[in-house]
Order: C-alpha cells, then structure tokens, then sequence
C-alpha cells in the first residue's frame, strides 16, 4: 500500500494541475450528491486494499471510505501545501508523509 501512496504523491506533483482540478472536481456541489458518495474509480485499488487489510486485522476497522479519505486527506492536505509554496517536498518528506498516513489507519 505504501507504494501506492508514495505513485500518488509522486504523480500530484509531477502533474500539479491534473491534480488540483481533481481535488476540485471531487466536491463539486454540481455533481449529484450521490455520485460523489461513490469512491472514486482511482480509489478502488486503495479502497480494496482497506478492506483486506481490514479482514486480517492490519487495518483498524472503521468505515473503509472514511479510512480512504483520512489517508487521502493527510496526502492531499501536504501536496496542497507544497503546491502552495509553504514549504519544499524532498523525498525524506515525501516518505514521511506516506508513513504518518499509514500509521493513521493501521492497527
């Protein structure tokens, strides 16, 4: 999973504009409420390996689409931020924005 999430990071910055208007698009309150309450089609390798993780008690059981979105969130909130200019991403940082998102949802 941490491979994953490191590809994720790695493509929101190598494609800062895909990846804004994603975000953007995501919670459009133009797009019918209970699509967005789908996962999202790019989630549904994380969202099956949530839910895996979960049977064999690596992941802490709670809903598998809000543990998604929390490692989402903590991802997304760090890119935004670099994008942003608040501060440089090396990949030291990057791995610990992986870990600190799996240490999130892991038992």
């Amino acid at each position: 999973m941490k491979s994953i999430l490191v590809n994720i990071v790695k493509f929101s910055l190598d494609h800062p504009q895909q990846f804004l208007f994603i975000e953007n698009y995501c919670e459009s309150p133009s797009i019918p409420e209970e699509v967005r309450k789908l996962p999202a089609l790019s989630d549904a390798v994380i969202f099956t390996l949530i839910k895996e993780g979960q049977k064999n008690g690596i992941i802490r059981e709670m809903d598998p689409i809000l543990c998604c979105q929390v490692v989402k969130g903590i991802i997304s909130s760090a890119i935004k931020g670099y994008l942003s200019g608040k501060y440089p991403l090396d990949e030291i940082q990057i791995q610990t924005i992986v870990e600190i998102s799996w240490k999130a949802i892991r038992v």
